[in-house]
């Protein structure tokens, strides 16, 4: 019997604590948003689920002044919420009204509100063309400009990460790309790339080292010598292109003549 009744009350206990989340959650959002009145309705739904919920208890004061607020004189820790019972409407995300004003989503954009038209036909279609019920609503489309981040990343997937934000679409390395590349320190490329090296990495260091301006050939040196220490470094030279191997040629050129007999003996 017990049993039986821990079986049919789990689903219930588990949608119980899922329904108080989610109040919780829509009660804050409105607070945001300015509508107290429907905020503060949530939280006393809470209560009504949890008298005790000491956290709601807490916000429900603070949000209508009241400092005399007790939890609930109810021996249960919480009432078993009846899922028939719960509508639709309860569990309802905050509605767009709630989040815009006055205007319209037109409005806001700066778009001209469509009017209706009473008896349009086809044949009449082209004589309205300018009328404002055929206009197109366009928004403008922001671009996003990337941003040099702070600080060179300290691992792999950051490093990933920022990398996929400052190179466009375009398989070539952007300014601010090289820049970043750059800006690691070839005594951090085993916490940073670690074992994760490969062809396409390889390929970006190198380029990025071709490209920039604000390397010395003897820091160029030095970063290449690094990237050939790492443990899988030669994987992947042997699968670079032959565009990578002809910028290893150029970079051979340009660094001190004392480093390019010891970054033959990797780079070859």
């Amino acid at each position: 019997m017990l049993r039986n009744s821990v079986k049919f009350a789990s689903p219930s206990l588990f949608f119980t604590l899922q329904f108080s989340c989610f109040l919780y959650r829509r009660a804050h959002a409105r607070k945001a948003l300015g509508k107290l009145d429907e905020a503060v309705s949530d939280l006393k739904r809470i209560l009504d689920i949890e008298p005790r919920n000491s956290i709601a208890l807490k916000d429900l004061g603070a949000w209508t002044g009241d400092s005399n607020l007790r939890a609930g004189s109810i021996n249960s820790i919480f009432k078993i919420v009846d899922v028939s019972r719960v509508t639709s409407k309860a569990l309802r995300p905050i509605q767009i009204s709630e989040v815009g004003g006055t205007r319209s989503m037109f409005q806001a954009n700066g778009c001209r509100e469509l009017q209706p038209i009473n008896n349009l036909t086809v044949s009449n279609v082209q004589d309205r063309s300018s009328d404002t019920a055929l206009a197109p609503c366009v928004s403008p489309q922001l671009e996003v400009t990337p941003t040099m981040p702070l600080e060179p990343p300290t691992n792999w997937f950051q490093m990933e990460r920022e990398l996929r934000e400052l190179i466009p679409s375009s398989e070539s390395l952007a300014p601010l790309a090289v820049d970043y590349l750059c800006s690691i320190e070839p005594t951090n490329y085993a916490s940073v790339i670690g074992n994760n090296l490969n062809s396409s990495c390889l390929g970006r260091f190198l380029a990025a080292f071709s490209i920039s301006s604000k390397l010395t050939s003897a820091q160029k040196a030095e970063r290449m010598a690094a990237l050939a220490k790492l443990p899988r470094f030669d994987v992947a030279w042997l699968l670079t292109d032959d565009s990578d191997r002809t910028i290893v040629g150029r970079l051979l050129q340009e660094v001190p003549p004392e480093s390019v007999a010891s970054l033959k003996t990797y780079f070859s």
